[in-house]
């Protein structure tokens, strides 16, 4: 029954791929990795002289597919997307992760300024990428559809560490266009949608529907999006959820998850919308 409800919504989402033939529009996806860096340095013992660092963090899931997949489901539609992707981080920076410097927030914000004014704005956020994602949210008021897959907020001092460690340009630009919303933990806002986003799509994960046993992943216990997403006045207007009950929150946005079928529908549909 569940796969057949994601093939119906995916055949009724490419229904509207009609409406695009008389204009081809255009779709900016900024796509936020996590907390990656981390998991890099103990795979590659020796390799960074702090795992703790948040500046380890690179721009990862375009290697992983379901992103890329996303991208291609629009473009099939005919949709031109730009797609972009970006580390869990203030702005450009060295990793050991990465042969080339890493974008971070500063380059994305950057993105969406240069994107013409019809240009769609799709901002998607992985596990503490999304606290990224949700701070731009609130920064840039033309994002139309934030996805938001298993969102958490960790290690915000840290971050703020960092801060004086970047370069004095990248400081100025960062108080600039963030400092009112960095003056306090971003981590509170986690889970609000502020309402100059049009729509929110919440893909959590969810331990109790799993068939795999509990022991073999306790970690996933301490990683998986607990609180559900409201709008300021507590509604949940423009919000839409998916469980994902197949992947842990480690293998989100991997090539065919259920959930990367379903977002990719459901920005099928809202898109159309005005």
């Amino acid at each position: 029954m569940r796969v057949l409800s994601i093939a119906l919504l995916c055949l009724t989402a490419l229904w509207w791929r009609a409406t695009l033939a008389q204009e081809k529009a255009s779709v900016l996806m900024i796509v936020f990795d996590g907390g990656n860096g981390l998991m890099w340095c103990l795979e590659h013992r020796g390799a960074c002289q702090d795992v703790s660092l948040p500046s380890v963090n690179y721009d990862g899931l375009k290697d992983r597919g379901g992103a890329p997949q996303i991208a291609a489901t629009l473009r099939r539609a005919g949709y031109d997307v730009d797609e972009r992707y970006f580390s869990s981080y203030w702005a450009l920076h060295q990793t050991p992760a990465s042969d080339t410097p890493s974008p971070g927030v500063l380059e994305a914000l950057a993105a969406i300024d240069a994107a013409p004014p019809e240009t769609r704005i799709v901002v998607i956020g992985a596990s503490e990428g999304g606290l990224w994602t949700h701070l731009i949210a609130h920064a840039v008021p033309r994002v139309d559809v934030l996805v938001d897959f298993d969102v958490l907020c960790t290690g915000w001092q840290q971050f703020q560490n960092e801060l004086p460690a970047l370069d004095p340009a990248q400081q100025l630009a960062v108080h600039d266009r963030l400092g009112e919303l960095i003056d306090t933990n971003p981590c509170h806002g986690a889970n609000i949608i502020p309402y100059t986003v049009s729509a929110n799509l919440e893909v959590r994960t969810s331990l109790f529907y799993r068939d795999r046993p509990l022991q073999n992943q306790p970690v996933e216990v301490l990683l998986t999006d607990i609180i559900p997403n409201r709008r300021p006045d507590g509604s949940t207007a423009g919000i839409f959820r998916f469980v994902e009950r197949d992947e842990p929150h480690g293998h989100l946005l991997a090539p065919d998850d259920p959930s990367v079928i379903w977002t990719s529908a459901m920005l099928l549909y809202l898109l159309q919308l005005p």
